[in-house]
């Protein structure tokens, strides 16, 4: 019986500078048992390679700045999922679901290499730019359950609800 392959790529502090001075979008990875830093940008292969790697693990993944839940998932599967993330990392993610494509490599940041890298760049500048600062997600939530709401039949004007019961 072949065993599966486990290992994981993660940034030095040198790859993670270049990285950093990149502006990269970055993201907080939480496994339930690690915590790691990825980038935005490989979310639904880092959701796909994780489960196949670990077998089924529920992620729950964050904002790096804001530490805003973007999603979470069930396995490989979206659980819940801010609307514009979800449109950003639907199409891949399916494809990967499928095995239409397989998972690209991708570098993850583990929680030590990050202090480090923070112990390293005293005085360095530390801010990015989330994907969606809350205040985006938050109208994004709000404009999907209206438009869930408006697709469900029911309308916002005056009298064309069910309120006469």
């Amino acid at each position: 019986m072949k065993k599966k392959k486990t290992n994981f790529d993660f940034y030095t502090v040198d790859e993670f500078i270049d990285v950093w001075n990149d502006e990269k979008r970055l993201v907080f990875i939480d496994t339930g048992i690690d915590e790691v830093v990825g980038l935005y940008e490989d979310i639904p292969d880092i959701i796909v390679d994780l489960n196949l790697k670990l077998g089924i693990t529920d992620l729950s993944i964050y904002g790096f700045e804001s530490g805003a839940k973007l999603l979470n998932t069930l396995g490989m599967f979206l659980d819940k999922c801010h609307p514009g993330v979800r449109e950003d990392i639907i199409d891949r993610l399916v494809k990967l679901q499928t095995f239409e494509i397989k998972p690209k490599k991708y570098k993850l940041l583990t929680e030590e290499t990050l202090q480090d890298f923070y112990e390293y760049s005293e005085g360095y500048p530390t801010s990015f730019d989330d994907p969606y600062t809350d205040e985006e997600l938050n109208l994004m939530e709000k404009e999907y359950l209206a438009k869930q709401y408006i697709d469900d039949g029911y309308s916002f004007e005056e009298g064309d609800g069910d309120d006469d019961r």
